[in-house]
């Protein structure tokens, strides 16, 4: 007969976030399909994250499409999707993940060039 032993397992840690809350993009979009960079190494180091942002279309009209893709992609993220793009009625939010990379940096545009902030709410260093 074969006994065995109970062992304590040590939970797996979870990867912290880091609540930040800071606006680090201020001024109008860029168009659509018109992609710069953000960059979010100021705030989350040059490290790969997962960020949570906060999209703001400052402006009482249009409706604003916000989308977001890892620097370097080469498709086009449109925005319906997935959780990294998502559109802001006027005066209104919308929240979205996206992927940093090594470096801290992304891609997005907003497809009008009206006024809009984004604020990065949390990460996760990956």
């Amino acid at each position: 007969m074969v006994r065995l032993e109970k062992r304590a397992v040590a939970p797996t840690p979870t990867p912290p976030i880091t609540f930040v809350n800071e606006i680090v993009y201020a001024g109008n979009g860029q168009g659509y399909l018109n992609w710069v960079d953000l960059d979010l190494s100021p705030w989350i180091g040059a490290n790969r994250a997962i960020v949570w942002l906060r999209c703001y279309n400052n402006v009482g009209n249009p409706t604003v499409i916000f989308c977001f893709k890892e620097k370097g992609e080469i498709k086009d993220a449109e925005y319906d999707t997935g959780i990294s793009s998502g559109y802001a009625s006027p005066d209104d939010i919308v929240y979205v993940w996206a992927l940093t990379d090594a470096n801290g940096v992304l891609e997005w545009y907003a497809d009008e060039t009206v006024l809009v902030n984004i604020r990065l709410r949390a990460y996760i260093k990956a």
